[in-house]
């Protein structure tokens, strides 16, 4: 079709949606609709949660949205139906953005959840539609790139927003407990990321998946070292497998202490970045020779009433 195709009013109208979701989020905070995001999500606490700095990724998302609401109105792109079919499902996606963060933010946690399960269905279906106009309309690789960002998060937004209305009800967990059931969460994140980076050769979504794990990190290193243990591995896995982390030296594994995460162990020992060790790095000949010597040290020290070198261990008794 020639580039003079008049424009749908869906993708005209687009630009616009995406401006007045950002500038609802925006005032919706200042007029006092409810309470914070925040403030909800901590009276409702779950192993599942990651640090508060994870959200800014919303930001790169919503700039990502931006600029592909400006592209897409470009001459060249008029007669192209896959921008159409794109477009309706985007503006759609950023009504149900400002429509869960007013649920969420007056407390309605159980209809947030079923909003952001059409969020998550929708992401989907944008993220296959962009894959494959890029292969079979020849499209560039740009056009995957919102809607990948986007399915990378509302992914791991959706598991977290299940927890958090299991947690308003009192099932932190379900039968399963609090922590496995957070790890569960982090094995199923990790396996669609690892699965679309795969099928559709995209790396943004384990990328993106790889942030959101090591803020769950973050957010529980000083208080559930298995859930920390668990999230370090999903953020590790997901960086190799997006190709922002180039290799990995490795030499003690979370499956040490717990058998349950063989799987993992034996993921990251196929993978051909990753360099491991049996849990002996520290056996150099210099290393054994440094540790014998701060030894000797240590025992003249305490023999002569003097204390040890700083970092030496002194068992009771």
């Amino acid at each position: 079709m020639p580039p003079t195709t008049p424009l749908s009013p869906l993708r005209v109208a687009l630009p616009a949606v995406v401006v007045a979701n950002i500038l609802f989020n925006t005032v919706a905070a200042r007029v006092g609709l409810g309470e914070g995001v925040q403030v909800v999500s901590r009276r409702h606490v779950h192993l599942f949660m990651p640090a508060p700095y994870a959200f800014a990724i919303w930001g790169l998302i919503y700039a990502a949205f931006l600029a592909y609401s400006v592209v897409q109105l470009r001459a060249v792109h008029r007669g192209n139906v896959v921008y159409e079919r794109l477009s309706a499902m985007l503006i759609l996606t950023n009504v149900l953005a400002a429509a869960w963060v007013a649920a969420f933010r007056v407390g309605w946690i159980d209809v947030s959840v079923g909003i952001i399960a059409l969020s998550l269905a929708l992401g989907v279906a944008m993220f296959v539609t962009a894959h494959r106009a890029r292969t079979t309309h020849g499209l560039s690789t740009w056009i995957t790139a919102p809607f990948s960002l986007y399915l990378g998060w509302i992914s791991v937004a959706t598991l977290a927003n299940v927890s958090t209305l299991l947690a308003s009800m009192g099932v932190n967990g379900g039968a399963y407990g609090p922590t496995p059931f957070a790890v569960a969460l982090l094995a199923g994140a990790v396996i669609l990321a690892v699965a679309l980076a795969v099928g559709f050769r995209d790396y943004l979504v384990p990328a993106v998946v790889s942030w959101a794990s090591f803020a769950i990190l973050v957010e529980h290193q000083l208080t559930n070292p298995s859930v920390a243990a668990a999230a370090l591995v999903a953020a590790l896995l997901t960086a190799l497998q997006s190709g922002h982390l180039g290799g990995a030296g490795l030499d003690v594994f979370v499956s040490e202490g717990d058998a349950s995460f063989a799987p993992v162990s034996q993921a990251l020992l196929a993978m051909p970045q990753v360099v491991a060790t049996p849990h002996a790095g520290a056996s150099s000949h210099e290393g054994l020779a440094r540790t014998n010597l701060v030894a000797a040290r240590s025992v003249i020290a305490i023999l002569n009433g003097l204390t040890p070198p700083p970092g030496t261990v002194v068992a009771d008794g």
